[in-house]
């Protein structure tokens, strides 16, 4: 009687699990997700199973239900790809979704070919299809990401569409060995991948590297041979004006687009310090923008099965210029001119520009690109002969920085000192000079004759971009003179060093061949690191903090007193040039006790005198 129970109990959990159409579960799988390998918390993932879809869309197997529904119908005229209208066949159940892809009654289609038009399908659609939307385990909603990017949940195996706020980022085959999947918001196609190979780890946070300008970055790009398999596939690169790609390892061709006229309205946000022969300032910036950002590298790749791995190399300047004919407003009289464009890292579209009449260039420089603070990736758009596309970022490379102070013992600021900037590799001190470049000097740097032979001095009231031979005047910076009104609040700038373009992971330092004004000591090595910590804004924005905006080890009391100092923007690391400071510790003294304890004391006894007088009464 017992085993007929036993029998009858497990013939009853197998009748119910086949009735609720549970498939089997691959357990628990770990999603990790990111923006860029940047880790997003606080998202909030669901999952749902399209293996049945995917299956029917691989065999042809459609029910009349589901060929004569609204939804299949509605594809004709609700979705839309490349210029035409989405091919219905009414009369036999097909439907094209590209030129070289359909499905339908009857049409069968390969593993490839059935991944891609599910790709291609709304998801609404795919439901209606799709029989097993309300069986157990085929909808998963996940808790919400932790600080890392991680959550955690129980799939069922088959191809599952994994969504961000309703929107797909990817589809995965989920099987029985699937324990962890990454999910990247920006990059999801399989298609292609890369990494950076000449850095080392010290550099990286994150997918951002740390690098100083004119720095060599390697890039390993590899594209699928699945996206390669027929002739015609087409590459095209794409970055920002600063970050200059010098080579590609396989053939390439450089594309200049320069072909405007620019007409843009007065709710343009450009604007210069002066106008040419009455024309619009408007126009003539964003002119001159315009032309350093309307280069491409096109790469045309044959058709072949295999995986294609190429490398490409770049660099971020400091400033790139470019000489190209520009057109010069709109309407019936455009000006053409020859507009030299230089743009500086970290320039934005509403900074101030000036105009050098008698050249007819434009001369676009800005100061404030000493807080650069964006990051640069190469942007690969793919295309291919099916239709197929991605659109694909590189892992980021950025700079950081540093703002130094010079600070008495006693807390006060002072000028005067003049330094070098150096560098140590592999134990050798390396000093920045006055061509640009690291030069390899001796050990002793007190016996080195730095002002006849590296002449790249670095001195208080001036700022530095390593890779730019011109200092610039913190003085004539709008970031440093922000709240400063009297002439001797600005003099107090020639208290300040500010340094950028420098990697994290790097060991600097600089050496004064010329001590600050109070400086009795000795000469002797600052040694400093810069730091820059990437984070993702709630907006999915990134957000990159440098050593330039954040000094966590610096009093906030003489920070304060320091000119142009703003919390969490501007904030100063110290030279110390007599010695460590002493105006803030603080001593313990009776004499400044006793007042205190003896009023304590005389308010603790007439509360005991008001009690008693209460007690009594």
């Amino acid at each position: 009687m017992k085993k007929i129970r036993i029998i009858q109990f497990i013939a009853l959990v197998i009748f119910s699990l086949t009735i609720q159409g549970i498939k089997a579960y691959a357990g628990t799988v770990e999603v990790s997700l990111t923006k860029n390998k940047i880790p997003l918390s606080s998202g909030n993932i669901t999952a749902e199973n399209f293996q049945i879809a995917y299956e029917k869309i691989k065999s042809g197997d459609f029910s009349s239900d589901e060929y004569n529904s609204d939804e299949w119908k509605s594809l004709s005229v609700s979705q839309t790809w490349n210029d035409d209208h989405w091919d219905l066949n009414q009369k036999n159940h097909i439907i094209a979704v590209t030129r070289t892809e359909k499905f339908g009654l009857g049409v069968k289609n390969s593993d490839y070919n059935a991944l891609k038009i599910l790709n291609i399908l709304p998801t609404t659609f795919l439901e209606v299809i799709n029989k097993n939307t309300k069986t157990v385990g085929s909808q998963v909603s996940f808790q919400p990401t932790n600080i890392q990017g991680n959550t955690q949940g129980k799939l069922i195996n088959g191809w599952t569409g994994f969504f961000l706020a309703d929107k797909l980022i990817k589809y995965v085959n989920i099987t029985s060995k699937t324990q962890k999947i990454n999910l990247d918001t920006v990059n999801s196609s399989d298609a292609v991948s890369s990494s950076i190979s000449n850095l080392n780890t010290g550099t990286k946070n994150g997918a951002f590297y740390g690098v100083e300008y004119d720095q060599k970055v390697t890039y390993n790009v590899t594209i699928k041979g699945d996206f390669l398999r027929h002739e015609g596939a087409t590459l095209q690169l794409l970055c920002p004006a600063n970050l200059v790609i010098d080579d590609v390892s396989i053939p390439y061709q450089t594309v200049d687009q320069f072909a405007f006229p620019l007409n843009l309205n007065d709710n343009s946000q450009f604007f210069m310090t002066q106008n040419q022969k009455g024309l619009s300032a408007k126009n003539m910036i964003y002119s001159a923008q315009s032309t350093i950002h309307a280069r491409r590298i096109d790469v045309k790749i044959p058709a072949q099965s295999t995986d294609l791995t190429f490398t490409i190399t770049a660099h971020i300047a400091a400033s790139v210029v470019n000489t190209q004919q520009a057109v010069i407003g709109g309407g019936d009289n455009p000006i053409v001119v020859d507009a030299q464009s230089i743009k500086k890292a970290g320039d934005s579209p509403n900074d101030t520009y000036t105009v050098t009449d008698t050249q007819k260039s434009l001369d676009v420089y800005r100061p404030g690109y000493l807080f650069q603070d964006t990051e640069y990736s190469i942007n690969i758009l793919g295309f291919n002969a099916d239709n197929e596309s991605f659109n694909y970022f590189s892992d980021s490379v950025h700079v950081s920085g540093i703002n130094f102070a010079q600070i008495l013992k006693n807390g006060k600021s002072t000028k005067g000192g003049q330094y070098v900037l150096g560098k140590v590799v592999k134990g050798e001190n390396y000093i920045w000079t006055g061509t640009g470049n690291w030069v390899k000097v001796g050990q002793a740097l007190d016996k080195q004759d730095f002002s006849s032979v590296h002449n790249r001095i670095l001195s208080g009231g001036n700022g530095y971009v390593f890779g730019d031979l011109k200092e610039i005047k913190l003085s004539d910076n709008t970031f440093f003179l922000n709240g400063l009104n009297t002439d001797k609040e600005r003099s107090e700038l020639e208290s300040i060093i500010t340094i950028n373009g420098l990697s994290i992971g790097s060991e600097y330092f600089l050496y004064p061949i010329k001590l600050a004004d109070g400086n009795n000591g000795i000469k002797k090595k600052i040694n400093f690191k810069v730091s820059a910590d990437v984070k993702v804004k709630e907006n999915g924005s990134f957000v990159i903090l440098t050593s330039m905006n954040i000094a966590p080890n610096t009093p906030s009391q003489i920070e304060k007193a320091l000119p142009a100092y703003s919390a969490g923007n501007i904030e100063y690391h110290l030279i110390e040039v007599n010695g460590k400071i002493d105006s803030l510790k603080t001593t313990f003294s009776w004499v400044g006790i006793i007042p205190a304890i003896i009023t304590f004391l005389v308010i603790m006894g007439i509360t005991l005198l008001v009690i008693i007088k209460i007690v009594r009464n």
